[in-house]
């Protein structure tokens, strides 16, 4: 299949959407090994021609609309976990919009009501002022929350002493225990999964990929789809000090702090390495003992810079760890924070 034939207009709710694409589920079993890489990059390629806008990801069920049940439509994200088909943006908005999801972050206590937006306004402000439309099932009441977790959960352990985020969204898997496959940056990972070298109950952790490493904490898309071509998004783990975004499938832990390039675990890690992740207990870990990893990281030394000079020598030489924004100014320590703040 052509990757550029994927993309068709249509209409949506008597709305003409001639830029849109939509991106609706697609199992294994009908996806072609590379496809999703193809037509991503397709889109890509549309975009920058002016023929594509927005992308919208949908889901499955007998109430949507005709055109998304065409043929040429690209389906990538597995089905809904709802059995129905996904609510696309202008029916938050029509809902409520955000203020009203402010209002409902506030009426549970954890909106920081007193932050000031670009309009003047608090964010508290903001919501308060929400206008909720009579009957709308796009944003639930607190009592009656679509799933009892939200979309990524936070996770330390001897891996990521600082922490790491690991994706629950598209998925139900809680636990992964297996042996480490190493990959120094994306690329050697990319290969290895289009050999066929990745199988079954792996781990693949891909370091030198975070703000330092990277440098720039690039997104793990194109190994993100190839595992989910070559069959395997439901039975390995990926571990991975860069960035995943809304677009990857299965069991993914990403930004990893401290990133291997400043001599975090991820560094010290070797093929065969059995790691543990377990969202319930909010733990990643390896089988080894402390000694033994601070033994091997006591040897290491970073490898050579991708570049080393330039903007991005510049931007490596100066730029924090992920767990505190990856910022490129100084930060003062955690437990100096509140004071500084002040």
């Amino acid at each position: 299949m052509a990757a550029d034939a994927l993309f068709q207009p249509f209409t949506f709710k008597g709305l003409n959407l001639p830029n849109r694409v939509v991106m609706a589920p697609m199992t294994r079993s009908q996806s072609p090994d590379g496809v999703a890489t193809e037509a991503v990059a397709a889109y890509y390629r549309r975009r920058a021609e002016g023929q594509v806008g927005l992308i919208i990801s949908e889901g499955t069920g007998p109430e949507r609309p005709a055109s998304l049940n065409d043929p040429h439509v690209p389906r990538f994200h597995g089905e809904n976990e709802l059995g129905a088909w996904k609510t696309v943006i202008d029916e938050v908005h029509a809902a409520g919009g955000l203020a009203l999801l402010a209002q409902r972050l506030d009426n549970l206590g954890v909106l920081n009501a007193d932050c000031r937006t670009v309009d003047g306004r608090t964010i508290g402000e903001i919501g308060a002022a929400a206008h909720e439309t009579e009957g709308q099932q796009v944003i639930r009441p607190l009592s009656s929350p679509l799933k009892n977790r939200g979309g990524i959960a936070i996770l330390r352990g001897a891996v990521a002493p600082e922490g790491c985020v690991v994706k629950l969204a598209g998925h139900d898997r809680t636990t992964h225990r297996g042996p480490a496959r190493v990959f120094d940056g994306e690329d050697a990972c990319f290969a290895a999964v289009q050999a066929h070298e990745i199988v079954d109950g792996d781990v693949v952790v891909i370091r030198y990929e975070g703000p330092v490493g990277g440098p720039g904490m690039r997104e793990m898309l194109s190994v993100t789809g190839a595992l989910v071509g070559a069959g395997l998004g439901d039975t390995v783990a990926l571990i991975t000090d860069g960035r995943f975004s809304g677009a990857t499938h299965g069991l993914m832990v990403a930004h990893v702090t401290p990133e291997a390039a400043l001599r975090g675990p991820l560094a010290a890690l070797r093929d065969g390495d059995i790691i543990t992740i377990d969202i319930d207990s909010r733990r990643i870990d390896v089988d080894l003992p402390a000694t033994a990893l601070a033994e091997r990281l006591s040897s290491w030394a970073p490898p050579p810079p991708r570049y080393p000079f330039g903007v991005l020598a510049k931007y490596a030489a100066t730029v924090g760890s992920a767990s505190r924004g990856a910022l490129t100014s100084p930060v003062p320590e955690p437990a100096n924070m509140e004071a500084a703040a002040g």
